[in-house]
């Protein structure tokens, strides 16, 4: 890695990215979920007072789904007396952790609570930190990430919430590539800002879930199984957040892409 003039932090998991919003493993088909009005809340206890926050409609719904698959799988590990399940048990309770962490970080930043320690960094830092928390993902899908080395680009910012926000577009452009592909990245300084690019080797955005990419719990036409839907919209918030902009395009050559500036003072 180049040496910068501005703040090359060690690279490593970052504190506030170390937990990420990423899938884990999959596991065994989910069983059949039934309606919401149905659901049977769990009270083993491995789940007895476990109450994660909720955030409107979507974030009840997507909480009493999980507690409702869990039960399920719980109730057939004991009729059968075997733990077949309990991968669909853990990948479920990985889920409400994730969903939990991203509904308390979406309260604080509606309440104005989130702080930024702003300082000059160097973006290729940020995105090999990135890239490092996702190597997981990146082998499960055998799909590589690149991140270039060039000329020192330091942007204003702070680094731990930003190694969030780009392990989310990252994240994204992982779930959304060919096995054999790769998640490429570059950026740029101009008088402005710093542009920042992350792109895939996948089919692109469809035409109906480009308007609404980066809307609260919006999940597209091709979103995993244990996606959450907000993803995209915390890194929106976050780079909004710090006087940025993020905007998502399909590459003329095919392949979605991620833009990010990164305005000077």
């Amino acid at each position: 890695m180049q040496q910068s003039k501005c703040c090359a932090l060690p690279l490593g998991d970052s504190p506030k990215a170390k937990g990420g919003y990423r899938d884990s493993n999959p596991g065994p088909p989910e069983p059949q979920s039934g309606a919401l009005t149905n659901c049977a809340i769990p009270t083993t206890a491995c789940l007895k007072g476990f109450e994660p926050p909720t955030h409107g409609l979507e974030g009840r719904c997507s909480i009493q789904l999980s507690y409702r698959h869990i039960s399920l799988c719980i109730q057939r590990m004991k009729e059968k007396n075997t733990l077949e399940y309990l991968a669909s048990v853990e990948r479920q309770i990985d889920r409400l952790t994730r969903l939990e962490e991203a509904l308390l970080l979406m309260s604080r930043m509606d309440a104005g609570a989130l702080e930024f320690q702003k300082k000059e960094v160097d973006v290729f830092t940020v995105l090999e930190m990135a890239a490092e928390n996702l190597d997981d993902l990146s082998l499960m899908k055998k799909v590589a990430v690149h991140v270039p080395e060039q000329p020192p680009v330091c942007a204003w910012l702070d680094p731990d919430w930003t190694v969030e926000a780009v392990m989310n577009l990252m994240k994204n452009c992982l779930e959304h590539s060919p096995e054999g592909g790769a998640v490429c990245c570059d950026w740029e300084d101009n008088p402005l800002y710093v542009r920042v690019r992350i792109w895939d080797e996948g089919k692109g955005f469809s035409g109906k879930d480009l308007p609404h990419l980066f809307e609260r719990f919006y999940r597209g036409e091709e979103a995993g199984r244990d996606g959450i839907g907000i993803g995209l919209y915390l890194a929106k918030e976050i780079l909004e957040a710090q006087n940025g902009a993020l905007e998502a395009y399909n590459r003329p050559g095919g392949g979605a892409c991620f833009e990010i500036r990164l305005y000077h003072r």
